[in-house]
């Protein structure tokens, strides 16, 4: 087939001659192919606003279907629907036809056939090109919202690190004094335990370690997709993380083992308080002396009582503290 050309008479105003020179059309008088699409949408479209005037959905009928649209196959129909203009005005023409005379006229049936195929294709693309673009754009919002998790899980971590390494336990600096100053003697200190190096990468809560794991599930999950690269990449960061984990459990105990000395410290403290407070109880006991208690005989008008409240008052306090 030769390659599409103009229309013999792209002027004319006659619909049905436009129609004509814009096709093939072989023995039988089926169209074979398209001379000129955009002729041929142009006939179409004039032929469907002359129908749509005359108001009557039998004229409707009987004016498109005098265009005998007879295709031997259906191979332009794609193209013919890529054409601006065709889906409104066979649209429009389909609203009003009078649907019931395509069972006994073959010209209007043929003409429902091209109408209702283009508009089918048409409605199909628009279809698939929506479902297209929301697929697109729930993709582009996942990957959005993928990337602003993996930098708060950044900067989580980042805070994290800074946290923990204000808590590290750095070595004290030495103090500048001059070589004949007089060093102070002091009471030796305990020595404190040493903290690992990575002590800044500790993070408590592991939701830096979790994200990675979250990652390293969608990579697995590609099948196959994923560059050698990229998985030693992703193994070298398993590593890492892996150790600082470890670390991090060694830091821990170490932290507990420093508490627990600090508690004990605090408890005997506490205990020499309360010897302390005992002897003042005990000073504070007034207890005469022999010389200075009354001689009693047995003539003698001062009456012993059993105990003194006082005395026992100071008795049980002191039982009470030991």
């Amino acid at each position: 087939m030769s390659p599409p050309t103009g229309p013999k008479n792209p002027v004319s105003s006659d619909p049905y001659s436009l129609l004509e020179n814009s096709v093939y059309r072989d023995k039988t008088q089926r169209i074979k192919g398209i001379r000129h699409y955009p002729a041929f949408v142009s006939a179409i479209t004039r032929l469907a606003e002359e129908a749509k005037a005359k108001g009557s959905p039998v004229l409707v009928a009987r004016h498109v279907g005098a265009a005998e649209l007879v295709f031997t196959d259906q191979s332009n129909f794609e193209h013919i629907s890529q054409q601006s203009g065709i889906y409104e005005a066979l649209y429009g023409a389909q609203e009003l036809i009078d649907r019931s005379l395509a069972q006994s006229s073959a010209t209007i049936k043929n003409w429902c056939i091209f109408a209702d195929t283009i508009l089918k294709i048409i409605k199909d693309r628009r279809v698939k090109e929506a479902a297209d673009r929301a697929a697109k754009e729930a993709k582009e919002r996942a990957e959005t919202r993928r990337r602003d998790d993996a930098r708060k899980a950044r900067e989580r971590c980042q805070e994290r690190d800074s946290d923990v390494e204000m808590m590290s336990v750095s070595s004290p600096c030495p103090s500048k004094r001059k070589p004949n100053d007089h060093v102070p003697e002091a009471a030796p200190e305990a020595k404190k335990p040493r903290l690992h190096p990575s002590v800044a990468s500790y993070r408590p809560d592991g939701s830096c370690a979790q994200a990675l794991l979250d990652e390293t599930d969608c990579i697995l999950a590609k099948d196959g997709k994923v560059s050698r690269s990229t998985l030693r990449d992703y193994a070298q960061a398993l590593d890492q993380t892996a150790c600082q984990q470890l670390f991090a459990l060694d830091i821990a105990q170490q932290l507990c083992k420093q508490l627990i000395a600090r508690r004990e410290a605090v408890r005997t403290a506490l205990d020499d308080h309360d010897i302390a407070d005992t002897g003042i109880l005990i000073r504070d006991l007034q207890v005469a002396s022999d010389s200075q208690l009354p001689v009693i005989t047995e003539n003698s008008s001062i009456e012993v009582s059993g105990t003194d409240p006082k005395a026992d008052e100071v008795a049980n306090a002191i039982e009470a503290t030991l």
